[in-house]
């Protein structure tokens, strides 16, 4: 008989519907002041649709004294920023792969304030001090420059002179022009055959259904999914359940219409003990 422990992969599943909003665009400004020794930069202005329209992946990061910050640089790849809106504000999340940091920011002038900043309460072990450096770089004033539009490139000084780069790929949302439906899907750690006579491997998968407090309150039958969940890979090991940003690809055909998935978080985890 198969054993299982489930693993939240936030505090609560109500985290995630807060957390929900952050591709909401908004446009406002704002003003801060900015650190007098920072340089001047020509670049044309940074605008908030710049920034919510890209996941931002850090590239590269060091000090003031153009020294690389070896607890971000080594683990790179998976420090992510973001930009959005949140119940009428503007607001970036930040996160080194453990907890999510949530802060309302401002931008005029290229400048970039980042306040009131909550976050998630997971232990991170050995990410522990590379998050509390993220979160320490990202909070007050900071100058910004973008370069490139394709795969645009951007250039954070912080308040105390840090350099951090980031490289930007388009969101979803900007992808395909449209907010999006949010779906729960529970997907088997048991693949299928797609068909009897097919070679081809697809997803078993069945709908699961929340209330307005994260509480569980359904689940559909099991179903087989031969399309591609973009930003996910099957777990042979356990049963997950996963948010999904659920997209139509051509909304002038209704009757025809398909749709994209695309990974937005995995919310719970089954171990599956083989």
């Amino acid at each position: 008989m198969n054993i299982s422990s489930k693993v939240m992969m936030l505090s609560a599943i109500s985290a995630v519907f807060a957390l929900s909003g952050c591709q909401n665009l908004s446009f406002a400004t704002g003003t801060t002041a900015v650190n007098d020794t920072k340089p001047a930069h020509t670049q044309a202005p940074v605008s908030y649709e710049t920034l919510s329209h890209y996941n931002w992946t850090l590239v590269s990061a060091v000090d003031r004294n153009n020294q690389s910050l070896p607890a971000l640089s080594a683990i790179k790849d998976q420090v992510i920023l973001q930009f959005g809106q949140q119940n009428g504000h503007n607001v970036t999340r930040y996160s080194v792969g453990c907890n999510n940091m949530v802060g309302q920011y401002t931008l005029s002038n290229n400048v970039l304030n980042i306040a009131n900043v909550r976050q998630t309460m997971m232990g991170c072990g050995e990410l522990s001090g590379a998050e509390s450096l993220l979160n320490s770089l990202m909070q007050g004033s900071s100058q910004l420059t973008v370069q490139g539009t394709q795969e645009p490139v951007l250039t954070q000084i912080t308040n105390d002179n840090a350099t951090l780069v980031w490289k930007g790929v388009l969101t979803s949302q900007a992808k395909y022009n449209q907010q999006g439906d949010t779906v729960f899907w529970e997907v088997s750690h048991e693949a299928q055959l797609c068909s009897p006579a097919s070679t081809k491997v697809c997803l078993k998968v069945r709908p699961v259904e929340y209330d307005n407090q994260g509480i569980k309150t359904g689940e559909g039958n099991w179903s087989i999914f031969g399309g591609v969940i973009d930003g996910y890979t099957h777990n042979d090991s356990a049963d997950e359940v996963l948010r999904l940003k659920r997209y139509v690809v051509d909304p002038s055909d209704v009757k025809g219409k398909q749709f994209a998935y695309v990974l937005d978080s995995v919310v719970e985890t089954t171990f599956i003990d083989k």
